[in-house]
């Protein structure tokens, strides 16, 4: 015989996602790049050598900021 097909698709309340791990799982990557963010900047302040060779993140940030401005962003990530 056939076991009759369940009409609710629902999913049980024990395999459903936490909002909490959800969002540690989300925020351990993003939390991970700015581990190395800010050992960038660290890193340059440090040092106290010149930034000319490797830019501060903020310079960075600015950076991308007036090309996404001017609409140069767009074309040089498409390239």
């Amino acid at each position: 015989m056939a076991r009759p097909v369940p009409t609710d698709f629902t999913i049980p309340e024990s395999r459903r996602p936490r909002p909490a791990r959800t969002l540690a799982r989300m925020l351990l990557p993003l939390s991970g790049i700015a581990v190395l963010v800010v050992l960038w900047d660290l890193a340059l302040r440090l040092g106290g050598g010149p930034s000319r060779l490797l830019p501060r993140p903020l310079a960075v940030v600015r950076a991308i900021g007036e090309l996404a401005q001017k609409g140069f962003l767009v074309k040089h990530v498409a390239t």
